[in-house]
C-alpha cells in the first residue's frame, strides 16, 4: 500500500529529519521557484525513499517541498535566473541562525532568509523503481 510521507518543519529537529527524507533528491531549477509577494520558496523534488528502499530495491518519488517566511533568496555557483533542466543533488538542509541553507552536490548553495522556519514536504503520486544513489 502506498503511504505518502508528509512533515512540517518547524523545529531545527524537524529540520533534521525533513533533511534526511530529501538526501539525494534531484531537484531541476525549472521545478524551483520564488514567490516574493507571499514569501514562499518551493521546488518539486524527485526523492529517494530512504525509508522505504532497501539494498536490492530502491523507490523514488515526487515530493513537494515548499519554504514559508522566505524574505530573500541567495546562491553560490548558480544563478537561479537561468532555467535550467540540469538536477541539482541535494546533499542536505540545514539551519544557520535566520538562514536555510540547501547544500547541492559540486558546492552549489541555495541560502533562504527567514524569520520563522516553516517547511512542508509532501510526496505526489506513485513511487517507482530506481537505483540508489551512490557516494564518492
Amino acid at each position: 500500500m502506498h503511504s505518502p510521507v508528509k512533515i512540517l518543519a518547524s523545529s531545527e529537529e524537524e529540520l533534521g529529519i525533513l533533511s534526511a527524507c530529501l538526501q539525494d533528491a534531484l531537484i531541476s531549477l525549472n521545478n524551483a521557484s520564488f514567490d516574493i509577494k507571499n514569501k514562499k520558496f518551493f521546488f518539486l523534488a524527485n526523492r529517494y525513499q530512504w525509508e522505504k528502499s532497501t539494498p536490492k530495491k530502491g523507490l523514488r518519488t515526487l515530493a513537494a517541498v515548499a519554504f514559508e517566511n522566505i524574505e530573500k533568496v541567495e546562491t553560490a555557483n548558480i544563478n537561479l535566473k537561468e532555467r535550467s533542466s540540469q538536477n541539482l543533488s541535494l546533499l542536505n538542509i540545514e539551519q544557520d541562525k535566520n538562514h536555510v541553507l540547501l547544500n547541492f552536490a559540486g558546492g552549489i548553495k541555495i541560502r533562504l532568509k527567514t524569520n520563522q522556519l516553516k517547511i512542508k514536504l509532501r510526496d505526489e503520486g506513485i513511487p517507482w523503481p530506481a537505483k540508489a544513489p551512490k557516494h564518492e
